[in-house]
Parts: C-alpha cells; sequence; structure tokens
C-alpha cells in the first residue's frame, strides 16, 4: 500500500506495473491453494523436508548459476578499445562510472535516481 502513490524514477508511470500484477498472481494462486491443502493433509515433518529439500535445489541452482556468471566475468575479453568498461569493478562509484563515458551510464543513473527517492 505504500508503493501505491509512488511514480517509476526514469518515466511517468507507477511505480507498480499492475499488467505483471495481473500475469502472476492466478500463477500464485494455483501454488498456494493447494499448498495450503497439503499442509493441512502431511504431517509438519513432511512438509519441513520438503521445504528443505526445495530449499537445497534452489541453493544449489543459484551457486551453479553465479559461478558461471563469475566465470564469464573474469574470462570477458577487452571491447574494440581495449578497456574492460562492461561493468563497473567493486567499489567504484556511480560518479566515476558517469564520467568514464561507459554506455551503461543511463542505466547506473536510473538505479541511483530510484534508490535516492
Amino acid at each position: 500500500m505504500v508503493n501505491i502513490p509512488r511514480r517509476h524514477a526514469a518515466r511517468d508511470a507507477p511505480r507498480i506495473d499492475w499488467n505483471l500484477v495481473a500475469c502472476t498472481v492466478p500463477f500464485f494462486l494455483m501454488g498456494t491453494t493447494p499448498g495450503t491443502f497439503m499442509n493441512q493433509a502431511f504431517p509438519s515433518y513432511f512438509t519441513a523436508f520438503v521445504l528443505a529439500a526445495l530449499l537445497a535445489v534452489l541453493s544449489v541452482q543459484s551457486g551453479i548459476f553465479g559461478l558461471r556468471l563469475l566465470r564469464e566475468r573474469l574470462h570477458k575479453k577487452p571491447n574494440a578499445s581495449g578497456n574492460e568498461a562492461a561493468s563497473p569493478k567493486r567499489g567504484t562509484s556511480v560518479e566515476s562510472v558517469h564520467s568514464a563515458g561507459t554506455s551503461q551510464t543511463a542505466a547506473y543513473s536510473d538505479v541511483d535516481r530510484a534508490y535516492r527517492t
């Protein structure tokens, strides 16, 4: 309820995308409704085991994905100008990214503006 009156930082639009909400709510309900019935039908240790197994599987998948992204970033070749300016290094301020003139300057300014509101 807090974000309903707030506006998007980069364009004249509401912060909440109601089309996205309308698309995702049916899927959430398709998961929560059977989950509620299953929670009542099965003992609590079974529910805890299933949730722990799901957490383990999702953690492994996220770890593999993160390692793949790290590997791609470490083995990234320099661009045509010889700079590795595709993404700033850790500790780089938004202002230094702006002054470097990278192609991501607009994206970083949108993110920076969104966090300041």
